[in-house]
């Protein structure tokens, strides 16, 4: 078969580190006259164990910025110096459009403050008033602008870092793919002299890259860095933004904008004004085209998120002109291409984090091959729109500041991005390892020998330079060598090789993983292989070649459906469907694979295959179908996924359904079919192209699609009823007629026929049954009680309803579960109150061991009276704001049945219970802490009543209510990190405070436990109880509440662990049993806040490093020169700010999303920011808690009688003898009047001494 030869192109260039070589550009298949010239343009980088002298001096040229590395003489606008941030930040803030958001913004926010009457006008002037509510509102949105643009713009400060990041990125990108880095020495020629004109001209160049990895942006920073053209900004998304990564990409010119906007028209003009801002300026700018990476090898569909900001700055007038410039970026091996498949086929996307990344890293020690950047012919974007404007009926100027409809402005985009992404195509190399691949899916039998590879791969190179697409070079070396190396890249996972046979034999043992290759060639050869699956319908027939000939209105009929089928999965010439057919048809007759006959004015009649092409075993013909059939699988796949959701006859017909779920079920359907042998290509069940299909049968109307304002909810789906199939009225079965079957049967014509799939009928019954089947699971599912459609709140009867008139419990159907076991949690947590009173008498002297277990007691008595007559409703009343409650439910106002504010599962009264022994709890932990031994008891419970109404209830309210500040920051704290312990930590702390230290203080006896059984028993419960305590802080009965369980067990075992070890260290190789039961809390304390947030490992990482931290604590009193002898502050305080900020760190949103509606993620999850959020909690909690509990205890300290601590002779007789009638009979013998005391005598024998009571009031105490 005759081939064109290509036409020789300018030199490629090779850059690995400091090594930039010039390589002729091409591929050839076999060896060339003459030695190829490689010239070193710099020494090429070392490696310190090959060469350390080298190595280091290199480092130092980097260090020092000695020639190009310096970076000075950039071509384009200044960059990397102090200052540039906060010279963009003032542009930013005084672009005009940015200036009216913000007040048309503030005039909403006061009009309707106005108009609910929250405008607090007073006297004096009306309109000063309006006027400073005004600024103060534009005050606070400027604030808010602030905080955007620091978490969104570049940081390109330094020039020491960039060099740093260079030297860095390049070690680590050549170290995996060693071959390096490519690009057209012709092209950067170009590029260079179009970026020196732009920064003449002040104007940006936007690099609108094609994305399939992350190394994308990278190697174009690289390319730009070393080549002395101005680094482009580039848009990322804030999902990357993780610590360590994310500041460093920052500072190298990463922007990071949210994944979503929502509904936020103050972000979107912050975006918009950045970008005015960066293309006035003349920086150069850098976004994907395809917005995120391409999972499949292809060219994804064009985003116009960040296009559409740029095109309204130019047809705003704000910007008079910008370059475009495609690039095309492919790879011999792409890094992620294993995480892809499992996202492929069904594995959720984990979000980015410094683990993945870490672990990722394992790929810089192997041998990826080489990167190739392909750079198009820059082109101007006002040109392209005036030219597209020009189309326009009405003939609208360009320059006259343009506003288009929505339709029009629409159409310029979609022209706009498909432009880009036909440039990109077109400027695309081939890789080795892309033709390897689509040769290896393209065949028919098991495998293939060396040389029928060898052979393969030279037909596919002549057949893409014929097609007018590149092939990569290998410096000219033959086409074995070639394929060896691709082979090599490849691996043994992805490609089999079978030995001990005449010729070695190699087969594809991954499919799906080398489709990923595959698809990296489709996009040459798609209207080939179209004509050829629209010609299969009437192949695949066999017989003569009479039979198998398609008249020339068929095949257009086919190809059209085709064609529309996969508008989304390709992009198709613009000539139009007829222009393009001729002339596939006249390429496909030039290379001999069809004939076609034609009248006498030469018009097409019929297409059949050539003599040619038969006599070759249908060689070529079968390669373009074999690309094109596993995306007519999947078309078919998704088509007869539909046939499921047709309603039951038993059932409602009006059932929308989830269509991610829909979308699941298909891909199990899929791998049914596929292992059943319904199903030829495993690639079928691609998530993508399933994803694509519906979109696809969205469009055509064959399903209707209903999408939620909720962002976290999913649209729904359900058939539109002309297109719903028939059902058989007496058995209910599916039956193959209507629209939809006709329409599964048109894709099914084209699909490929083997020995594992040849029914007379396309779908068979069995099929049909198997898809009802998974349609029947589906309608099943969205019958069932949906944790979404929970119990709804109705204000008109705000207790749940009368149950004298309705049956109030009918709301909880199928819910019971939730409520049971809130209030099984609850009596659990109901023994923290004895466990705290057990424990802090154990460890106190026993003197004043019946007082404290007296107080806990009385604090659960006074705390449900403060609960019932204004705490709840302070805390979690309906209304409200942000910082405190209303007083709707005074007195327990209208609290029973209704669902509660906390979860929509529980009734009122049992969330009211749950969450007032959580104040419980938190009340004895103070009191006990900071009072123990010398605090007055009446004092200590108004203290206590006082201390909850002013302090805890509006940490509650800030922390847990839906109207909480920290709630909506959002803060996260699952158990009470904050509200609990840190609160009441620094109460405690300021309580020992003002009432200052006891007077015995210093004495060793003072630091013993009375009674070590007491501390463990009392342990014991504790530990018990905040099973519940954690367990019952998911609100509801779900699979997240079975692993808060485990996780407190584990954190409270590794706290064991970590305190444990210290002690034994410390104690000089002894344990102490108290310390371990301190080491227990401390686990506690710190897993509280994270329990719902962490996975197991994590929970025992916070729960060993609480401990850890607490234990080096164990002088901290001493340090405040304070008596808080119950260590609540060190425990609970300090534990309580280590788990909240360890929240920040690990919280993952797999262990969150385990309720099926909390989604929440930390630092490792990419979501860097928590961390400040969780800062922003301790920070308040702390100041709030100590302050205000500092002023009512000083308060009540000077309120005439009102004695916080008794007097020293009470305090050295003990508070169970000053303040209690009852006495410790196992301690104390009454015997007439005088108490019996037993001390050990030296050799261990007891001597008894009697004195008398009064002499013992009188201060002869023990203990």
């Amino acid at each position: 078969m005759p081939v064109e030869k290509a036409p020789m192109e300018a030199p490629d260039l090779e850059i690995v580190g400091d090594k930039v070589t010039i390589h002729p550009s091409g591929y050839t298949g076999g060896p060339q006259d003459g030695p190829i010239t490689e010239r070193n343009l710099v020494s090429h980088m070392a490696r310190f164990r090959e060469n350390p002298f080298d190595f280091l001096r290199e480092v130092s040229l980097y260090v020092s910025g000695t020639g190009w590395r310096a970076y000075n003489d950039v071509i384009g606008q200044p960059i990397f110096y102090p200052g540039f941030s906060e010279r963009i930040k003032s542009s930013i803030l005084a672009s005009p459009i940015l200036q009216a958001k913000v007040k048309e913004l503030a005039e909403m926010r006061l009009a309707v403050e106005e108009k609910e009457g929250l405008l607090q006008i007073g006297e004096g002037p009306v309109s000063k008033k309006k006027k400073q509510r005004r600024a103060e509102i534009e005050s606070h949105l400027k604030e808010v602008v602030d905080t955007m643009m620091d978490n969104m713009i570049c940081k390109m400060e330094s020039k020491t870092f960039i060099r740093g990041a260079y030297y860095l990125c390049t070690q680590l990108l050549t170290r995996a793919y060693h071959q390096g880095i490519h690009v057209s020495s012709e092209e950067v020629l170009r590029l260079r002299s179009v970026a020196q004109e732009a920064a003449k001209k002040k104007q940006s160049i936007v690099f609108l890259p094609c994305h399939k990895s992350h190394v994308d942006y990278v190697s174009l920073q690289l390319i730009c860095y070393r080549l002395g053209i101005g680094l482009p900004i580039v848009v990322a998304g804030d999902n990357l933004n993780i610590p360590l990564l994310g500041p460093f990409l920052q500072h190298a010119g990463a922007m990071w904008i949210r994944r979503s906007f929502g509904n936020d028209p103050l972000y979107h003009t912050v975006v918009q004004a950045y970008i005015d801002t960066l293309l006035q300026k003349g920086f150069n700018f850098e976004c994907f085209i395809e917005g995120g990476r391409s999972r499949t090898g292809k060219l994804l569909s064009p985003k116009f998120g960040i296009l559409s900001f740029i095109v309204d700055s130019l047809l705003s007038g704000r910007v008079e002109d910008t370059i475009i410039c495609p690039v095309s970026t492919q790879y011999d091996k792409v890094i992620e291409t294993e995480s892809y498949i499992s996202e492929l086929l069904g594995q959720p996307k984990r979000k980015e984090n410094l683990a993945d990344l870490i672990s990722s890293s394992s790929v810089l020690s192997l041998k990826l091959g080489r990167v190739d950047v392909r750079f198009h012919e820059p082109w101007s974007l006002r040109e392209f729109i005036t030219q597209q404007l020009t189309r326009l009926p009405n003939q609208i100027d360009a320059k006259a500041g343009v506003k288009l409809s929505y339709t029009e402005r629409g159409r310029l985009l979609r022209t706009l991005g498909y432009r880009v992404l036909s440039d990109i195509n077109n400027v695309s190399v081939m890789m080795p390892t892309a033709l390897v691949g689509t040769v290896l899916l393209t065949l028919r039998g098991r495998g293939v020998g060396k040389r029928e590879l060898v052979r393969r791969v030279e037909w596919l190179c002549e057949r893409v330079r014929a097609k007018g697409g590149r092939v990569a070079h290998f410096y000219r070396s033959p086409t074995e060598v070639v394929v060896d190396r691709a082979l090599e890249v490849l691996g043994p996972k992805l490609v089999g090789e079978v030995t001990g046979l005449v010729e070695p034999t190699y087969y594809a043992i991954d499919r799906f993983q080398l489709s990923f290759y595959r698809n990296m060639t489709i996009h040459l050869f798609i209207t080939e292989a179209l004509v050829s699956a629209a010609m299969y319908t009437r192949v695949k027939q066999g017989g003569g070649p009479a039979y198998q000939r398609i008249s020339f209105e068929d095949l257009l009929r086919q190809v059209s459906f085709l064609s529309q089928l996969f508008r989304g999965e390709f992009i198709f010439p613009p000539e139009g469907l007829t222009t393009n057919l001729e002339k596939t048809l006249r390429g496909l007759e030039k290379d001999e694979v069809i004939t076609v006959s034609r009248d006498s004015s030469g018009k097409p009649l019929f297409v059949e295959l050539s003599d040619a092409e038969r006599q070759s075993g249908r060689e070529n013909y079968d390669f373009y179908c074999f690309l094109v059939w596993p995306f007519i699988e999947a078309a078919w796949l998704g088509a007869v996924s539909l046939m499921g959701l047709t309603p039951p006859l038993d059932g409602p017909k009006d059932v929308w359904i989830d269509q991610k779920k829909a979308q699941d079920s298909a891909q199990i359907l899929g791998k049914t079919l596929y292992h059943q042998g319904d199903l030829s290509y495993f690639e079928a069940v691609n998530k993508e192209t399933l994803k694509n299909s519906y979109q696809r049968f969205a469009e055509e109307g064959i399903i209707i699609v209903a999408k939620s304002k909720e962002s976290r909810t999913g649209p729904t789906i359900k058939l539109a009823p002309e297109w719903t199939p028939e059902r058989d009225p007496a058995t209910g079965k599916l039956l193959p007629r209507g629209r939809l079957w006709d329409f599964t049967e048109l894709i099914a014509q084209s699909r490929r026929e083997g020995k594992n799939r040849r029914d007379g009928a396309t779908v068979s019954s069995r099929v049909l049954t198997m898809t009802d089947t998974v349609g029947r699971k589906l309608f099943e599912s969205a019958a069932s009680p949906d944790p979404t459609n929970n119990p709804v709140y109705n204000a008109s009867t705000p207790e749940g309803g009368d149950p004298t008139k309705v049956d109030v419990n009918a709301q909880y159907v199928g819910l019971e579960y939730h409520y049971v076991y809130i209030m099984t949690c609850s009596f659990i947590v109901w023994l923290i109150l004895p466990g705290i009173g057990l424990l802090y008498s154990g460890l106190a002297r026993r003197k004043s061991a019946l007082a404290l277990l007296f107080q806990s007691w009385m604090i659960l008595a006074v705390t449900t009276f403060q609960w019932m007559f204004w705490g709840y409703s302070l805390a979690y009343s309906r209304d409200g704001g942000p910082f405190i409650g209303t007083l709707k439910n005074f007195g327990m106002m209208d609290v029973l049945v209704a669902p509660s504010p906390g979860s929509a599962v529980l009734p009122e009264i049992v969330f009211c219970l749950y969450q007032l022994l959580f104040c419980a709890c938190t009340k004895v932990m103070i009191v006990v802490g900071g009072a123990f031994e010398r605090g007055n008891i009446v004092p200590l419970l108004i203290f206590s009543f006082f201390w909850a109404t002013i302090v805890y209830c509006p940490v509650a309210r800030w922390t847990w209510s839906s109207h909480g500040w920290l709630y909506n920051l959002p803060a996260l704290d699952f158990a009470g990190g904050g509200p609990v312990h840190i609160a009441s930590g620094w109460a405690a702390l300021a309580y020992a405070m003002v009432l200052g230290k006891r007077k015995d203080h210093g004495m060793v006896s003072l630091r013993k436990p009375h009674n070590t059984t007491l501390v463990f028993i009392g342990t014991v419960l504790i530990c018990f109880g905040w099973l519940g305590f954690n367990g019952g802080s998911t609100l509801n009965a779900s699979v997240r509440s079975m692993v808060v369980i485990f996780n407190t067990n584990t954190a409270a075992s590794t706290g064991i662990l970590g305190w444990a070890m210290v002690d034994y260290i410390r104690h000089k190789r002894k344990f102490s049993v108290v310390g371990a039961c301190e080491g227990a809390i401390a686990g506690l304390v710190g897993i509280t806040p994270a329990a719902g947030y962490v996975s197991v490992w994590l929970a025992a990482c916070i729960g060993f490093i609480t401990s850890i931290v607490c234990s080096l604590l164990q002088n901290v009193n001493d340090w405040l020169n304070i008596d808080e002898g119950m260590d609540v502050f060190k425990l609970h305080g300090v534990g309580g700010i280590v788990g909240a900020f360890l929240t920040g760190l690990f919280a993952t949103e797999k262990i969150s999303s385990l309720d099926g509606f909390t989604f929440s993620s930390g630092a490792i999850d990419g979501n860097g920011i928590q961390v400040g959020y969780q800062l922003a909690e301790i920070c308040a909690i702390s100041g709030y808690s100590f302050v205000v509990s500092c002023i009512l205890l000083y308060i009540l300290k000077f309120i005439p009688g009102m004695n916080l601590r008794v007097d020293e002779e009470s305090e050295i007789m003990g508070l169970d003898q000053a303040q209690l009638f009852d006495e410790q009979i196992g301690d104390w013998s009454l015997v007439d009047n005088s108490i019996t005391v037993t001390t050990p005598t030296l050799i261990g024998v007891s001597k008894q001494s009697s004195v008398s009571k009064d002499e013992t009031r009188a201060g002869k105490a023990i203990m």
